[in-house]
């Protein structure tokens, strides 16, 4: 992911009648340290009207998604300083950032990454995909005429992809990076564009161990395309639906 950031582009510029603004949170003492960069649509053109419902939702998950990892980490902060008020793991931290992975004046896509740190051995680091028109807000299943069918398409490519790393992985011909017997469930994942590629992205400890990241698959619209609602097929989606 963290490839990401080498595409880091001023968004505050995009061709849209509406744009992105973002909010900054800077939040530090000795228990903790907020630091985000908080994506949030605004009308450029008429900023006294109303947003989109599809934008307003966004902007209303975005910031809800911030707010309970923000709370989280500074209650582990403040009870883990009164119980160990000595300890030098403090302070507890939490980052948030995003980046554009798609941008093309009528379809766009963007990920946010919150990385914090309430104790332990590692960090944990969420993604959150998204894919929008101005006036859609696309869950997964939007993409498909039939989501069961598309679903299991995409579940079984993945375990099958697990078990050739498997197999390779025994060779010794690659490293072995997924559990065994994993199960993928689309539930675990969250999703962006690409380019004309929809990607897949799981979050830690869901099908391979903390050292793996987050593991990604890609699929083309070609190779989904007979899985995809008509508006779908190709390179951009004509008519979004």
């Amino acid at each position: 992911m963290a490839r990401f950031f080498l595409l880091w582009f001023i968004i505050n510029t995009l061709v849209f009648s509406f744009g992105i603004d973002t909010d900054m949170v800077y939040q530090v003492n000795n228990k903790y340290i907020i630091n985000g960069r908080i994506p949030r649509f605004v009308n450029k053109e008429k900023p006294l009207e109303e947003l989109t419902p599809a934008l307003k939702r966004v902007n209303k998950e975005i910031e809800d998604d911030f707010t309970k990892i923000k709370r989280e980490v500074i209650s582990s902060a403040l009870q883990f300083a009164e119980e160990f008020p000595n300890s030098t793991l403090l302070p507890f931290t939490m980052n948030s950032s995003y980046v554009f992975t798609r941008n093309d004046n009528e379809v766009f896509s963007f990920v946010i990454e919150t990385s914090y740190y309430t104790g332990g051995a590692h960090p944990n680091t969420v993604y959150k995909g998204y894919i929008l028109t101005k006036d859609n807000y696309y869950e997964l299943d939007d993409f498909f005429k039939d989501p069961k069918e598309a679903r299991k398409y995409i579940t079984d490519s993945i375990e099958n992809s697990i078990e050739m790393n498997l197999l390779s992985a025994k060779d010794g011909r690659t490293k072995k990076v997924y559990f065994d017997h994993a199960k993928v469930d689309l539930d675990d994942a969250t999703y962006y564009l690409k380019g004309n590629k929809i990607v897949i992205l799981f979050q830690r400890y869901t099908i391979s161990p903390y050292s793996s990241g987050n593991p990604e698959f890609e699929f083309t619209f070609e190779e989904l395309r007979k899985f995809l609602k008509k508006g779908w097929i190709g390179y951009l989606p004509i008519h979004p639906f």
